[in-house]
Formats: C-alpha cells, sequence, structure tokens
C-alpha cells in the first residue's frame, strides 16, 4: 500500500519537491522478491525524469525497467514499458 501511496504522490505532484527522493527510497527498500513493485517504481522514476527533463538518467532507469519487467513478463507493465519507450 505504501508503493501505491508514493507512486501516486508522485503522479499528482502532491509534494513535487520530494517525490524523486520518495520515490528513490521506496525502490532501494524493496526486497529482491517484489518484482512487480520494483517494476512499477522504475516506471515512475522514468516519467518523473522525463517530466524534469533529465532524460539520460531516464533512460538509464527505463532500461534497468526493461530488464526486469521483460524478465518477470507483466503482461500490464510490458505495456507501460512500451509506451514509454516509444515515448523516449
Amino acid at each position: 500500500i505504501q508503493i501505491s501511496i508514493t507512486k501516486f504522490r508522485a503522479q499528482h505532484g502532491i509534494h513535487p519537491s520530494v517525490d524523486l527522493q520518495n520515490l528513490e527510497e521506496a525502490l532501494t527498500s524493496q526486497g529482491p522478491s517484489d518484482t512487480y513493485s520494483q517494476g512499477e517504481l522504475l516506471l515512475e522514476l522514468n516519467r518523473q525524469y522525463v517530466l524534469r527533463g533529465n532524460f539520460s538518467r531516464a533512460e538509464d532507469i527505463l532500461a534497468e525497467a526493461a530488464d526486469l519487467v521483460y524478465k518477470h513478463k507483466n503482461k500490464r507493465q510490458i505495456a507501460t514499458l512500451n509506451l514509454r519507450m516509444s515515448y523516449m
């Protein structure tokens, strides 16, 4: 639930000054077994970096997300990932 709240706040700009930091902290606090949450956080981090104009960091995160998402074959995340790749 905490991951969903963090992601929601970032998506809707509730606390824009700390959104990136909260997403990064949530990502590092995840265990290796929660790949769905990791994928969601990586996809939102990519979106946030694109919105802020940091395309090189967004591209790095997208590559990391691609490895994780394609490896675990979550169809919803694959669709979002493909959309983000085409946007980049």
